[in-house]
């Protein structure tokens, strides 16, 4: 069954950079994993300093432990908030149309235009609000659900499912029942 083509205007604010950017950072990269594993290899490190007998070395080992991770937080966090403020996201904005069709995805801003044919898609994320579109693991495509003015969610999972291979396609949605 062909679907017809759909055009999705993306307006981006705060709060879909924001997800998006938690997403990326945390689930897609994988940052979780070292912040959590950074406190429980330096208490190791501090334990066994502990048990030679070195107790400085224990506590800067523990204190390292907590303090790295939340440094890091608190640098994303600045960093979060400066481009939010660069980009001027403090309100909602249009930021590019995206064309999905049987050729592909098609996307353009004001500027620029650029088409990628469905086997140049890296990978496709479905999210509760927003779905991600991965040309490459650091380029993606941010289509909010509340954009959709010509479709459903469900309608949009049906056209990844007709044109992606299903190990490209990562449906994260809570299951309705």
């Amino acid at each position: 069954m062909e679907v017809q083509p759909m055009i999705i205007h993306t307006k981006m604010d705060k709060r879909v950079f924001t997800d998006f950017s938690n997403f990326n950072s945390f689930r897609m990269n994988g940052r979780w994993l070292s912040l959590a594993l950074f406190p429980v290899v330096m208490g190791a490190f501090g334990i066994v300093n502990l048990i030679t007998d070195s107790r400085l070395l224990f506590y800067l080992f523990c204190a390292a432990g907590v303090a790295m991770p939340l440094l890091y937080l608190v640098f994303y966090h600045v960093s979060l908030k400066r481009q939010i403020t660069a980009y001027h996201l403090d309100k909602s904005r249009s930021a590019y149309t995206v064309s999905l069709s049987a050729d592909g995805i098609a996307v353009s801003t004001e500027k620029e235009q650029t088409s990628f044919r469905w086997d140049q898609v890296y990978r496709v994320f479905e999210l509760d609000t927003c779905t991600y579109v991965y040309i490459t693991k650091a380029r993606a495509f941010l289509l909010p659900h509340s954009d959709l003015s010509q479709a459903t969610p469900e309608q949009l999972h049906q056209v990844f499912l007709d044109y992606l291979p299903r190990v490209r396609l990562f449906d994260r949605r809570k299951k309705r029942v």
